[in-house]
């Protein structure tokens, strides 16, 4: 989860709410965590992903950014590749593979992977959620929110979250 029940509470007060219990709370923020995540194509937490790559003239491009730590590189045999950081801040490795190679690595600050205006943002997210008639949260899912989000925050929270969007590049 991106924010607490205590978060979620304090963004129902600004929005003239009474306070929920502290598991109805967490289960609006589990909720607004997928959907951050699904809007972004990425995750806001201190963990690695594990991502498989051809290399491109001895280059690969990570889907996510900034390259935090890099975990491993392997190919297809699962042995250790060779490889070198050429631009950590675009996630631009260069590995010596004579094919696919396997790619597990960390791209959230490890000392705050949740930044504080997505944590707000998930918050204010969640408490609308609640405000919300069970219907209307019922068809609410992680693949819809790009057509649910503007309508629950407005363009508000496509301008927070824009500059997380981690959307597959190709080369």
């Amino acid at each position: 989860m991106y924010c607490t029940a205590d978060d979620v509470n304090l963004a129902l007060e600004v929005l003239g709410e009474e306070p929920v219990d502290a598991q109805r709370a967490e289960e609006a923020a589990r909720l607004a965590s997928a959907l951050v995540d699904s809007y972004t194509g990425r995750h806001f937490r201190d963990e690695p992903v594990k991502e498989s790559h051809e290399p491109l003239e001895g280059k690969v491009l990570l889907n996510h950014w900034p390259l935090y730590e890099l975990v491993e590189v392997v190919d297809s045999e699962a042995e250790p590749v060779e490889h070198e950081v050429l631009d950590p801040s675009i996630g631009l490795l260069r590995v010596e593979a004579g094919g696919r190679v396997w790619i597990t690595y960390k791209y959230n600050d490890p000392k705050e992977p949740v930044p504080d205006d997505v944590r707000r943002l998930c918050a204010r997210l969640a408490a609308k959620l609640l405000t919300l008639p069970p219907e209307e949260i019922s068809r609410i899912s992680a693949g819809s929110l790009s057509l649910e989000l503007k309508g629950l925050l407005g363009e508000e929270a496509r301008w927070v979250l824009l500059k997380y969007r981690h959307m597959p590049r190709f080369v």
